[in-house]
């Protein structure tokens, strides 16, 4: 590819503008992923994630970094790496969670599904709505499912289901018994944004230490 100059890298931002529109009007859906596609199909992988990462703005991205915070305070108490924020329509940190599945022996301990419980029993109907969810990774079924039916607003996750799914599909991780289908064929007409390239990487290699941490990958099998 033909190497973009200073100008044309300001064009291709300011079609990141309709791209960010783009999101907040289809969620993370097939025809938004075909036209976000569309619009990069010709910018380099810096710059694609160049403009994926400009559609947050500062406070969000450093709520994001919390959540990688929790992720691994999660990971360093022998928990799953994820770690979830709500924060209300004006701003302010109503609650946080990490994982907490190995240390309390219940697989349903997820940070996503305390937060829409906590949300319930504390806010109105009209607060619930107008909140967001950030998350270091993509909510679960059970949890997409615990937002939808408690009218939460917005998710904004760092990593994918799919992601997720392919990484420990590499490191020869059994699949979950649950199907990781992401969050817009659980909560159809929910607002969600994700993933954000320069922190995925890092909850990658949270969840390679957690699983090398168990022995993952397994050695190949003797002849």
């Amino acid at each position: 590819m033909v190497k973009q100059t200073r100008r044309q890298f300001i064009a291709s931002a300011a079609a990141s503008v309709s791209l960010f529109a783009l999101g907040r009007s289809y969620g993370s859906t097939p025809e938004y992923e075909s036209k976000r596609n569309t619009m990069t199909k010709d910018l380099s992988e810096s710059e694609s994630q160049y403009l994926e990462t400009i559609m947050l703005n500062d406070v969000e991205l450093r709520h994001l970094r919390r959540c990688v915070e929790l992720a691994t305070e999660a990971l360093n108490a022998g928990d799953e790496p994820f770690g979830s924020v709500l924060v209300s329509a004006n701003g302010t940190v109503l609650v946080e969670d990490r994982n907490h599945v190995v240390t309390s022996g219940d697989r349903t301990r997820h940070p996503e599904l305390k937060i829409a419980l906590w949300a319930a029993a504390n806010m109105s109907p009209e607060e619930r709505a107008k909140a967001t969810v950030f998350t270091s990774g993509e909510h679960c079924p059970m949890c997409a499912a615990a937002h939808g039916w408690t009218g939460l607003g917005r998710i904004v996750y760092v990593s994918s289901s799919r992601q997720l799914a392919a990484w420990l599909a590499e490191l020869g991780v059994p699949p979950s018994p649950v199907r990781p289908l992401p969050i817009h064929e659980i909560v159809p007409d929910l607002m969600v944004e994700g993933p954000v390239p320069g922190l995925a990487e890092q909850v990658h290699d949270l969840h390679r230490r957690f699983y090398s941490s168990r022995g993952f990958p397994k050695p190949a099998a003797a002849k």
